[in-house]
């Protein structure tokens, strides 16, 4: 056992470089896993989960398991700029004259014709 202790610092919402620069001013050796626990680059992705916790004593060197997630595009997540209508207005527009009901209501699926497309 090490004679020097440090403290682990919580590095979750952190981004990779970020967080692997924290880790080695902390005396820590962090290493990026993906959520199996396979090495994966940490380069762009954020920590998600980290071993062991933050606010943690460990030995001076011990090893930092990040688990990190890389977002699916440029934009990221963000919440939608208005609420989405409730099931009721969608409701309202299928029964509403010209609506899809009325749309699709005469429509058959037969050997001479084409299947009617939803909404068209």
């Amino acid at each position: 056992m090490s004679e020097h202790r440090t403290l682990v610092p919580d590095l979750v919402g952190f981004g990779w470089d970020e967080a692997s620069r924290i880790s080695r001013a902390a005396g820590l050796r962090a290493r990026a896993v993906g959520p199996d626990d396979q090495p994966v680059r940490g380069r762009g992705g954020v920590v998600i989960a980290q071993r062991p916790a933050g606010d943690t004593v460990v030995d001076h060197g011990s090893e930092l398991i990040l688990r990190i997630a890389h977002g699916g595009g440029r934009g990221g997540d963000r919440e939608p700029l208005e609420p989405p209508p409730s099931p009721s207005g969608y409701t309202d527009q299928l029964d509403e004259p010209g609506g899809w009901v009325e749309q699709t209501r005469d429509r058959t699926v037969g050997s001479e014709r084409e299947p009617a497309l939803v909404g068209t």
